[in-house]
């Protein structure tokens, strides 16, 4: 009796999982995956047992793990619109592989979602980027210094992922669910005595702020926030994020600083109509507006010494 595709490519990957080539089996998994698509169904069980195996075991020593990124990605992205691997396994799955999804291609969402969702877990990434202060007594007794700093990374790339707001649909923010969860976050971060840093991270966080129903940034529920935490360390972590998500700046000769010029407009239109409701939030819009006008200004001066 002849084999079907799919029973040929699955009876494949099990020979390669049985003699130890976890990561040969991650490149022919993607290839099954591009040249049969809409034709086979890989087991999901198998695929994601394979990409299990080489992140523990890549006995494959020909092989350059580097060097099968795409694949990787795109058994990932198979298993994750499958939805047949229980989240917590799939969840595992995306922790491994963040130094590959960090790309955002594809996105760890089912990471991403237990952010959402557990402001524990949020606490936790913080523990591992940032020390205690004082220092917690055999903190991580149970973890090798190799994998703390691993999960330090891990933690570092996910949360540099996160680009909305927990209690976010679309454009509509659940204030009460944002406060409960920001509050949640700060109580794990005090008890393990990282008040500040983690004040700091959930600034960034609310940094990816959507625009509010005035047409005014930040959103009402930020801006709630601001005003009821009244923290210095949450608002300028809103700036760090807010000057960080610009990425890379791409400018025209003698341009200068008109980018940051119209920014540093933008905020002082927004503090206008945020002054008299949104006090704490107008001020912290001044400050940014500021920072803005300050850098177009260094940028008009490195243009005039260029040019």
């Amino acid at each position: 009796m002849s084999l079907t595709d799919d029973q040929c490519a699955n009876f494949v990957l099990e020979q390669l999982i049985a003699y130890k080539r976890p990561l040969a089996a991650i490149k022919a998994a993607a290839h099954y995956l591009h040249k049969l698509s809409g034709r086979t169904e890989l087991s999901s069980d198998l695929l994601a047992k394979i990409l299990e195996l080489a992140a523990i075991e890549p006995n494959d020593c020909e092989i350059i793990p580097d060097l099968i990124g795409y694949s990787i990605s795109e058994v990932i992205k198979t298993l994750q619109s499958g939805n047949t691997i229980e989240r917590e396994r799939m969840r595992r799955i995306e922790w491994m592989y963040l130094s590959v999804l960090r790309d955002e291609d594809p996105r760890p969402i089912n990471l991403l979602k237990e952010i959402d969702e557990n402001p524990q877990f949020f606490a936790k990434l913080i523990c591992f980027i940032v020390k205690a202060n004082p220092p917690i007594e055999d903190e991580f007794l149970d973890i090798s210094p190799e994998l703390r700093s691993q999960y330090a990374e891990n933690s570092w790339h996910l949360l540099n992922l996160v680009d909305q707001l927990p209690g976010q649909r679309g454009q509509e923010i659940d204030v009460n669910y944002l406060e409960k969860w920001i509050n949640i976050v700060r109580k794990e971060c005090s008890n393990k005595n990282r008040c500040e840093l983690g004040d700091s991270y959930i600034g960034e966080l609310l940094s990816h702020s959507p625009i509010g129903s005035d047409g005014v940034w930040p959103h009402e529920s930020v801006r709630h926030i601001v005003e009821l935490i009244e923290n210095h360390e949450i608002e300028r972590g809103i700036k760090t994020g807010l000057y960080s998500g610009r990425g890379s700046i791409s400018r025209s000769v003698r341009e200068g600083g008109k980018q940051e010029r119209d920014l540093a407009n933008k905020y002082r239109e927004y503090v206008n109509k945020l002054r008299h409701k949104w006090p704490r939030t107008a001020a912290m819009l001044i400050s940014i507006s500021e920072e803005f006008y300050h850098e177009g200004s260094m940028e008009d001066t490195w243009s005039e010494l260029m040019y």
